[in-house]
């Protein structure tokens, strides 16, 4: 196979393991597996694309969410868990991770923060693919430590650009003593 610039690229393989029968079920005439998997893929991506993910967080909320995904990846890390799937469900693995510190939290019986609460009915009015292109632009944020997680900035490194925070009232209230002395 060749790219625009002329140069031949290795072809992307796999096992399909768990993935076998759908991949199965997907097939159409006599394709074989491989270029079903390829336009699956294709359209995948293409949807992920016509997803703007800035339009549906805000810089506090893509820094809160960068940071849950961070620890739940140390915690499965050093889990040994041998059941984390290989293949995940992107849209409930977005609501599981802004829901687990809300649980964990009450458990402890303290209070979640307003913005965990915001952020976990943002999530859960999003569509399964605008969950997935969350997930997706999560994947791919530069980030090595939990303090580097936190960094709204790390989205714009990957294309992204979040809504502002909205003004709070006690922002309003101290902008506008400030303002009057």
């Amino acid at each position: 196979m060749t790219n625009p610039n002329g140069r031949r690229e290795a072809p992307i393989s796999f096992r399909p393991g768990k993935l076998r029968a759908l991949i199965k079920q997907r097939a159409v005439r006599t394709l074989a597996e491989g270029r079903i998997v390829r336009r699956d893929l294709g359209r995948y991506y293409l949807l992920l694309g016509e997803v703007t993910v800035g339009e549906l967080l805000t810089r506090s909320e893509g820094s809160c969410l960068s940071v849950a995904a961070y620890r739940r990846d140390v915690e499965e890390s050093f889990s040994g868990d041998p059941f984390i799937p290989e293949h995940r469900n992107p849209s409930e693995y977005l609501l599981s991770l802004v829901q687990q510190p809300i649980t964990q939290k009450g458990r402890a019986g303290r209070p979640a923060t307003d913005l965990e609460y915001r952020l976990a009915e943002k999530v859960e009015a999003m569509t399964p693919l605008q969950r997935a292109a969350v997930v997706d632009a999560i994947d791919r944020l530069p980030f090595e430590e939990e303090e580097e997680a936190g960094d709204a900035g790390n989205w714009a490194l990957i294309g992204i650009h979040l809504a502002e925070d909205p003004v709070g009232v006690e922002d309003v209230l101290r902008q506008s003593g400030s303002s009057s002395s």
